[in-house]
């Protein structure tokens, strides 16, 4: 399975590849397009976006897009597929993060997470839940 995930962040777009782990800075007409690359011939995909972009800035983004998935770079397979025993899922939990602190003591004044507290309250996983993904 091909798949990305995108995101805006601060005013950047970024663009992940689940299976190769790149991860691309992209502007705003290749952040556009992608939402409609894996379903859309090129043709539609300029259809769509005329109206925000000119004929050449598409053509021009779609080449990119292609030229990156040519190098592996974005849609790329799964390299663990024929390793799985079975296909039929939907999808498989390859690695998992556990968010197990909610409270940072640094404070600082630029931080992302707000001085720490991530825009809430701080607080700490229980050791009830943090064990539960840990059952299989």
């Amino acid at each position: 399975m091909t798949m990305i995930h995108k995101f805006s962040l601060m005013g950047t777009n970024i663009v992940v590849d689940v299976n190769s782990g790149a991860v691309h800075v992209v502007d705003d007409i290749t952040f556009d397009i992608l939402d409609y690359y894996k379903d859309c011939r090129a043709d539609e995909i300029k259809n769509k976006l005329i109206c925000k972009y000119s004929a050449d800035e598409i053509e021009e983004a779609l080449k990119e897009i292609e030229s990156l998935r040519a190098d592996g770079l974005i849609y790329s397979e799964d390299p663990y597929k024929e390793y799985i025993p079975s296909m039929n899922r939907k999808s498989v939990v390859k690695a998992l993060c556990l968010h197990i602190s909610h409270d940072c003591n640094l404070r600082c004044k630029y931080c992302f997470a707000s001085t720490g507290n991530f825009g809430g309250q701080r607080s700490m996983m229980s050791r009830k839940w943090a064990k539960k993904p840990l059952i299989f």
